[in-house]
């Protein structure tokens, strides 16, 4: 008679299931919660969210160019969905326009504050005449587009020579670019370009040489880099200020080992 496994029999499935029961009553003493302020903007599952991370960040260079500049200055929300970007507020002296494809989210962001809003694709040409903001934002939007650089030369052309491009963006390292943009749609066809780009995936993969080659006509002043490694769904470090701070202080030591980062860029005085 053959040995009977004791994974495959009733006690190995029974003490499975036991251990799962153990395991998940154990962890849900530490579970992440959807009624925290995160950042102090907007309701989260943690104070220090890091998907969230770079809202905060982005905000800190728009308050310091208004500052600097010294006067009112006009912003433009590339992608803007439901206006996110403004609940980490407040900016004196700055006005808010965005552009999306999705009525229902400008809807939202006029509801929270963008003054100028516009429906378009953003893989066709921005809805602005030359030279009509003095910042420009767009958060995670270029990875989703087939054509990136054309919208970084929409980009380049809406901003006044001078003004600030905050970008942020996924990043990866070369070997798994390489993978994702010739072998994995091979594979895989639902990876292929044309079909992740009609569900609005993601088609363009960047790795931080890439993203400098692509933004080459900016003057690039800063780069850092987000989630080094997140918390998970039970762990409560991203309650912890510590933990923030430290994933923060590694991503503007090592952005390109970081899972997102944001390219702070300005348009060059003598380019209009």
């Amino acid at each position: 008679m053959q040995p009977v496994s004791l994974c495959n029999s009733k006690k190995g499935r029974y003490d499975s299931c036991c251990l799962s029961a153990v395991t998940m009553n154990i962890f849900s003493n530490f579970p992440r919660k959807d009624n925290i302020l995160a950042f102090g903007a907007e309701i989260s599952s943690c104070k220090y969210r890091l998907t969230l991370a770079r809202y905060p960040a982005m905000a800190d260079f728009i308050r310091r160019e208004a500052r600097t500049k010294k006067k009112a200055l006009k912003l433009l929300d590339a992608g803007c969905g439901e206006g996110r970007l403004i609940l980490y507020g407040p900016y004196p002296d700055v006005e808010f326009s965005g552009v999306d494809v999705s009525h229902s989210s400008l809807e939202t962001a006029r509801q929270r504050g963008y003054a100028r809003l516009a429906r378009a694709n953003l893989a066709d040409s921005l809805p602005w005449q030359d030279e009509s903001f003095d910042i420009v934002v767009s958060s995670h939007i270029l990875e989703h587009l087939q054509h990136p650089e054309k919208m970084a030369s929409e980009i380049m052309r809406v901003l006044r020579p001078g003004g600030l491009f905050i970008l942020g963006v996924p990043i990866c390292v070369w070997l798994t670019r390489l993978l994702r943009i010739h072998l994995v749609p091979l594979l895989a066809p639902k990876k292929r370009p044309e079909m992740l780009a009609a569900r609005f995936g993601h088609v363009s993969f960047f790795t931080l040489p890439s993203l400098k080659a692509l933004l080459k006509k900016f003057q690039i002043e800063d780069i850092r880099g987000f989630r080094f490694l997140s918390a998970g769904r039970y762990l409560p470090l991203e309650n912890w200020r510590w933990y923030y701070r430290l994933n923060a202080a590694w991503g503007k030591l090592c952005p390109r080992l970081t899972s997102e980062v944001n390219v702070v860029a300005r348009k060059p005085l003598g380019n209009s």
